[in-house]
C-alpha cells in the first residue's frame, strides 16, 4: 500500500506539456460539444463587463438541432442569488452581447440558475501580464495546426491565457 502512494507522488511531480493539459481540460467540454461555453468562459468579462462577470458565469449552451446545431440557443447562466432580480432585467442585454460575440444570433433566451458559489468579492488587480513570446505563440500554432478552425481559436486563446 505504501509503495502505491509513493508511485502516485512521483507521478504528480512530473511536468506535463501544455498540449496535454489543454487536452485534459477540453475533453469533457468537447465531448458535450461545449466549445462555445469554453470560449464564453474565457471572454466572459469582456462580453458582459467586469462588474457583471463577478456575479455570473456561463454553464452550458443548448442549441436547437433543427438548425444544424446553430442558433436559437439557450444559455444557462449561473448567477449569485443576491443579484437574481437584477439579472432578470439584464437578460436582453446579455443576449445581445453574447450574440455579438459569436457574430450571429446564437442565443435566443437565457435560463438563470441561482448559485451561492459565484464570486462576489471586488476584483483584485494584478500587475499587467507580459505578452506571450513569439516562440510561445509559434509552438501553440504548431500544436493546433491540424484542428478545425473553431477549436483552433479556442485552444489558441487558452494557450495564451495559460502563459500569462
Amino acid at each position: 500500500m505504501m509503495n502505491k502512494n509513493k508511485q502516485n507522488l512521483k507521478r504528480n511531480k512530473q511536468t506535463k506539456s501544455i498540449a496535454a493539459l489543454v487536452s485534459e481540460v477540453s475533453k469533457p467540454l468537447l465531448k458535450k460539444k461545449q466549445v462555445e461555453v469554453m470560449r464564453l468562459l474565457l471572454e466572459w468579462p469582456n462580453i458582459v463587463g467586469s462588474e457583471y462577470s463577478q456575479n455570473s458565469a456561463p454553464e452550458k449552451i443548448f442549441f436547437n438541432t433543427n438548425n444544424g446545431g446553430r442558433g436559437n440557443g439557450v444559455l444557462t447562466l449561473a448567477i449569485n442569488e443576491r443579484y437574481a432580480f437584477e439579472y432578470q432585467h439584464l437578460t436582453p442585454v446579455i443576449i445581445e452581447r453574447v450574440n455579438q460575440f459569436f457574430g450571429f444570433k446564437a442565443i435566443e433566451r437565457i435560463i438563470l440558475k441561482k448559485s451561492s458559489t459565484i464570486n462576489t468579492s471586488p476584483p483584485t488587480f494584478s500587475p499587467p501580464a507580459q505578452p506571450p513570446s513569439k516562440e510561445w505563440i509559434a509552438s501553440i500554432e504548431e500544436t493546433i495546426r491540424d484542428l478545425p478552425t473553431d477549436l483552433k481559436d479556442t485552444l489558441r486563446q487558452i494557450g495564451i491565457h495559460l502563459k500569462r
